[in-house]
């Protein structure tokens, strides 16, 4: 499902909904997913770090390379020393002749970074995070042996012997909404990640230049809003959770853009919902309705310059058939943004 746009490519990952039992990704659900997600023409595989899930980012980033896509990894100082993530990144797109997409996380739940002894403060985990970009960019890059005395990371005479080809070199992002993320985001060049947003307020008057940037968020669609709506209160049914629970599990986390979602109110157009983050069935917003406003989501989005969207999808049935049809309105109306933009050019020029 990716969109091929006259002067851009918009990639579409899929994303590994959440499951309650976070430990039951067996081997059957990992096959038929990667097969589903391929099928239907995504560019890749978004994959999620935790101490509790039994699915490793890098096994299963293999087994999406095997089968012609591209992993989108997740990569926690907290999990592996820089050199080792090179590494794995060199190995792999020199094994399968494919690039990878990397999502710089500085956080996981404050639980899980207490049981690994991770104490760094959330600010400060931006300062780890930059030399441990700096240390694995410079690994893939140069020929030239890295000495560097951080803070955080400390290497001697450091050399990877294998690295990418420069036309597979890894597409980096960095995730979150602080400070720290625009930081890193600046001073390496890199993309950034974020979670969805209410799109009523985005402008859809100018295709702005794309940026590159990521958007995370979840998506349930019908022919009709009704449908969808209903859908999505069958999906939630028995599980809605108290917003004190709500409140705990928000509690259990340092993430700036999920302090920042639990005060933001509903979209006032009812197509941007936190339902199933609120209710604890989603780690990210959703845009709930039918195909035709699913679809005006999608072309804000690409309008204002993301190009790359990881999208969520529950387990309904012919979920995938649904979303391809909001898309396929989205890339239809786009297609003719870009005829009236360029008659409007030839015009002007005339």
């Amino acid at each position: 499902m990716q969109l091929n746009l006259r002067d851009r490519t918009i990639n579409v990952f899929s994303v590994i909904y959440r499951d309650e039992a976070i430990q039951s990704y067996d081997a059957s659900f990992i096959a038929d997913f990667v097969q589903a997600t391929r099928e239907h023409g995504y560019s890749g595989l978004l994959l999620f770090e935790a101490n509790r899930s039994n699915l490793d980012p890098w096994i299963t980033g293999q087994h999406v390379m095997m089968n012609g896509m591209v992993p989108f990894i997740a990569i926690n100082p907290v999990y592996m020393h820089p050199f080792a993530a090179a590494r794995k990144i060199a190995a792999l797109s020199r094994l399968y002749q494919n690039r990878i997409f990397i999502n710089f996380i500085t956080g996981t739940s404050d639980s899980d970074l207490l049981n690994l002894n991770d104490r760094t403060p959330h600010d400060e985990r931006y300062d780890r995070l930059s030399e441990y970009i700096l240390i694995m960019d410079h690994l893939m890059r140069s020929a030239v042996p890295l000495t560097f005395e951080g803070k955080y990371y400390q290497v001697s005479n450091l050399l990877l012997s294998a690295k990418p080809a420069p036309e597979r070199y890894p597409v980096f992002f960095v995730a979150g909404a602080s400070a720290g993320v625009a930081k890193i985001s600046e001073k390496f060049n890199v993309f950034r990640a974020s979670m969805g947003k209410d799109v009523a307020p985005l402008q859809k008057t100018t295709l702005l230049p794309a940026t590159g940037n990521a958007i995370h968020f979840g998506i349930i669609t019908a022919p009709t809003r009704t449908g969808a709506v209903a859908w999505m209160d069958n999906w939630i049914g028995e599980t809605k959770v108290s917003h004190e629970l709500f409140t705990h599990a928000m509690g259990n986390t340092a993430s700036r853009w999920k302090k920042l979602l639990e005060q933001a109110p509903e979209g006032n157009d009812g197509v941007f919902s936190l339902a199933p983050l609120r209710h604890l069935k989603a780690d990210c917003p959703y845009y709930v309705g039918s195909y035709e406003e699913i679809a005006e989501v999608i072309v804000k989005l690409v309008m204002n310059g993301y190009t790359t969207l990881m999208l969520e999808t529950p387990d309904f049935p012919d979920g995938y058939q649904h979303i391809a049809r909001a898309f396929s309105i989205a890339e239809a109306e786009l297609d003719t943004i870009y005829e009236l933009q360029q008659q409007h050019q030839f015009d002007f020029k005339f």
